[in-house]
C-alpha cells in the first residue's frame, strides 16, 4: 500500500488463522477451539490513553509458543522472540493459568518446545525461576537450541532455498518426502483434497509447482533442496514435536 502524503509504502500481512495449519490434526483442533469466539473472553490493554483488544494472558502465552514454533520451522526464530516472551511473563505470570498451558501443550504435542523456551529464558534472558517452577529442561539442550536460533537469525538462513517442512522424521527417505508432499497437497488444495479420487492429479500438480519453485524461485536444484530438507529435519528433531517421527 502506498501513502501519497508521505511517499512511503508498507505491506499489510493478513492471517485468516491465528496460526497456520499443522499436519497434526489434534493441534489444529485445539488451536481452533482455544481461539474461537465461544472460548475467548474479552480482554483489553490501554496504551497512551487508547484501549486495544488483546488476548487474555493464558491464551496469549499459548499463542506466543505457536508463533515461535512457526518461526523456528519456517522463517527464522531470532532471540527477540525469547526476549518478548521473557518480558511478557515477568509482567503477566500471576495472571497465567500454567496448568492450562501444560495441558494444551501436551495435547498439541509441543510440551518439549515449551520446556526448551522456558528454561532458555531462565538461563539466558533473566526470567525468574519462580515462573512455572515445575517445568525444567536440560541446560545442554537449551544451549543447542539457542545456538541454532542465533545461527539462523531473525529471518532464517537462506530460507528462500528451502522446502517448508511440517515436522520431524526419524528417517528422511522417500517415504518421508512423499508424506511431506501429501501434506503440501492438502494445504494447496484445502477443499479438493477431500475427494480421494483426485489425489493422483493433485499430487502431480503439487509436484510440478514444487519443481517450478525449486528452479525458478529458489534458484537451486532438486537434490540440493532434498539435502536441505534432510539437514533441517535434524533441527526439528530437537523439539520432539507432533510425534511425527513414526515415518521410517
Amino acid at each position: 500500500m502506498f501513502i501519497p502524503d508521505t511517499h512511503r509504502s508498507f505491506t499489510l500481512e493478513l492471517h485468516y488463522r491465528i496460526v497456520g495449519v499443522y499436519q497434526f490434526a489434534r493441534a489444529n483442533e485445539l488451536v481452533d477451539e482455544i481461539f474461537s469466539a465461544d472460548h475467548l473472553k474479552a480482554s483489553s490493554l490501554t496504551l497512551y490513553g487508547q484501549s486495544y483488544p488483546v488476548l487474555p494472558p493464558t491464551e496469549n502465552v499459548f499463542y506466543m509458543l505457536h508463533h515461535m514454533l512457526k518461526h523456528y520451522l519456517y522463517s527464522g526464530f531470532g532471540s527477540r522472540l525469547l526476549c518478548d516472551f521473557t518480558l511478557y511473563l515477568k509482567k503477566y505470570a500471576p495472571e497465567v493459568d500454567f496448568e492450562k498451558i501444560h495441558f494444551w501443550c501436551r495435547e498439541s504435542k509441543i510440551f518439549h518446545l515449551y520446556e526448551l523456551i522456558l528454561e532458555s529464558c531462565r538461563i539466558y534472558f533473566g526470567l525468574p525461576s519462580s515462573v512455572d517452577p515445575k517445568v525444567h529442561c536440560s541446560a545442554a539442550d537449551c544451549a543447542v537450541f539457542l545456538e541454532k536460533i542465533l545461527a539462523d537469525g531473525d529471518f532464517g538462513s537462506d530460507t528462500e532455498r528451502k522446502i517448508v517442512s511440517n515436522g520431524s522424521y526419524q528417517h528422511t527417505g522417500v517415504r518421508a518426502w512423499f508424506h511431506e508432499g501429501h501434506i503440501q497437497m492438502k494445504l494447496r488444495f484445502p477443499k479438493l483434497y477431500k475427494c480421494v479420487l483426485l489425489w493422483p492429479v493433485l499430487w502431480g500438480i503439487t509436484f510440478f509447482c514444487f519443481l517450478s519453485n525449486t528452479y525458478r524461485v529458489r534458484h537451486t536444484t532438486l537434490l540440493q533442496t532434498l539435502a536441505d530438507f534432510r539437514a533441517d529435519n535434524q533441527k526439528t528433531k530437537l523439539l520432539k514435536i507432533f510425534d511425527n517421527n513414526d515415518v521410517s
